[in-house]
């Protein structure tokens, strides 16, 4: 099936916890907690792949809401500080489909439990960004919005 247009909004976030966290407690780690990537089956390719947190926004919910929601469903942390980073379009010439792209940090392990969706299979996983270029170097992660928000995220750091 062809969608030609879509009328929903991708949402994506990127957490720039990078590097090696050294605790004392479970609390100092989850707030120092490096980045998470789900691990989602995608059956449109047949197989498992990391990425970045992602999701549409529901109806009555702003980009960012969706972004805090999405984060709390998939990695099971729910960020404080919520940061647009840009909009994009990832397929102008087929598509009207936007994809904004966030970083959050000041993650914490909320008090009330969300269920996944139903039709999702996730594995959340700590990578650290050496971690994360490796696996891109050898092809392990392939998802193109994935690459490009955690190059977003490298820009954002050099230009400061």
């Amino acid at each position: 099936m062809v969608l030609l247009r879509r009328e929903e909004i991708h949402v994506h976030r990127v957490i720039n916890r990078w590097g090696y966290v050294q605790t004392k407690t479970p609390e100092q780690t989850l707030k120092a907690l490096e980045p998470k990537l789900p691990m989602e089956y995608r059956p449109a390719i047949n197989r498992f792949l990391w990425e970045l947190p992602a999701g549409s926004v529901d109806e009555g919910e702003e980009p960012d809401q969706a972004a805090v929601r999405e984060c709390h469903e998939e990695i099971g942390l729910v960020p404080a500080t919520v940061v647009r980073l840009a909009s994009l379009f990832p397929t102008p010439g087929f598509c009207d489909e936007s994809m904004v792209f966030y970083r959050c940090t000041k993650l914490t392990r909320p008090t009330r439990h969300v269920e996944a969706d139903v039709d999702e299979q996730i594995e959340p996983r700590v990578f650290t960004l050496g971690a994360v270029r490796a696996l891109i170097a050898r092809g392990q992660i392939v998802d193109m919005k994935t690459v490009l928000g955690l190059g977003l995220v490298s820009l954002r750091r050099r230009a400061r």
